[in-house]
């Protein structure tokens, strides 16, 4: 093990090595070797670990979550072997006479607390830290430092991968909802009422102004015939519209015949996170025609009646891994449409506390 850790001269003199240097200083692979390995007791000292704690976890805390591949998980086992020496420092400082202390095993240690209290995994981290060490004698003192840790983090707050999905505003749902929910909560209480719709057969000026003033990815698509204005039909992907739009899928009039269907290879070319309704091109005269949607809407989406239980439509969602689920009444009209972010856990909470209330619940 000597043999493979290099300890960092720096500025100090022929003979001497820097503690700072040697744990900054070098690849993180070397900076975590020299910090797990054992009968080290005196390589580092503690104003060198509390120094380095410090200027790593600040690092770590401003980097996490910037647009470069930083990573959270070898900053945290870094800093969690800062804090394992520590304690084992301390250690040595209370039984003085006791020989069996071993910094390097103090730091192991440390490091599991560390990660499992961000991360909150228990099995896979264990099995990663032991494969690690490539000693079983460590697996009790992992096993209990993770769960530990688990423990005491779960009371104060969620895992830092979580809690950064929530401030990214990304719409995670969990396997299941975790409290009773009243079966009088319904999918009309939680559906977005104000909703967009297309005809089957649509002018491209309504389009063009449905997607300029709205962010939505799914639109529900409705025949209008027959007197009957919201009779689902269909669902209309927003990058199906760009595509469309891009390629000019257009018919002179609402009773023209319909031009030629796209190959699929049409919408292979053009990707969905850099084509926007900015980049959409259309010559004089095109706003007054018309693209018939049918052969590109999916002509059987799933949906849910406004009465099912909100338990039900949440299993439903999550389970076909859905992300828009129109919803319609007795009569098959549309009435409103769910996202994930119509069924996200403070929203169900906020209704469960207003039914308990006995707060109306808005239809």
């Amino acid at each position: 093990d000597d043999e493979t850790r290099e300890l960092i001269r720096f500025t100090c003199p022929e003979g001497e090595y820097n503690e700072m240097a040697t744990m900054l200083f070098t690849t993180q692979e070397q900076g975590i070797k020299h910090l797990f390995s054992r009968r080290t007791n005196n390589e580092f000292t503690p104003f060198a670990l509390v120094s380095a704690f410090l200027l790593y976890f600040s690092m770590a805390m401003v980097t996490y979550g910037v647009a470069v591949p930083s990573g959270l998980f070898v900053p945290s086992i870094m800093a969690g072997t800062f804090c394992g020496r520590l304690m084992g420092q301390a250690m040595q400082s209370i039984f003085p006479h006791y020989s069996g202390i071993d910094n390097g095993t103090y730091a192991l240690i440390g490091a599991a607390a560390m990660l499992g209290g961000c991360t909150r995994m228990t099995i896979s981290l264990t099995v990663i830290l032991l494969e690690v060490t490539n000693d079983i004698q460590f697996l009790l003192p992992i096993m209990l430092a993770i769960m530990l840790a688990k423990y005491i983090g779960d009371r104060f707050n969620g895992p830092l991968y979580d809690t950064h999905v929530k401030l990214k505003y990304i719409p995670i749902l969990e396997p299941e909802l975790k409290e009773d929910i009243p079966i009088t909560i319904r999918a009309s209480n939680v559906m977005t009422h104000d909703l967009c719709v297309l005809r089957e057969d649509e002018s491209v000026a309504n389009i063009m102004e449905t997607l300029r003033h709205t962010t939505h990815n799914g639109f529900p698509v409705v025949d209008a015939t027959a007197g009957r204005t919201r009779c689902l039909k269909g669902l209309m992907l927003r990058h199906t519209l760009l595509v469309m739009l891009h390629n000019r899928v257009f018919k002179p009039l609402i009773d023209s015949p319909s031009p030629p269907v796209l190959h699929t290879d049409a919408f292979r070319h053009i990707s969905k996170n850099r084509f926007f309704i900015e980049h959409v091109t259309l010559s004089p005269g095109d706003e007054a025609k018309y693209m018939d949607l049918r052969p590109y809407m999916n002509q059987c989406p799933y949906y849910v009646e406004e009465t099912l239980p909100l338990v039900r439509t949440y299993n439903l969602f999550r389970g076909l891994g859905l992300r828009h689920l129109p919803v319609v009444d007795a009569r098959k009209d549309v009435v409103g449409i769910i996202t994930a972010k119509d069924l996200l856990e403070e929203v169900v909470e906020e209704l469960c506390e207003n039914e308990r209330d006995g707060v109306h619940l808005e239809e």
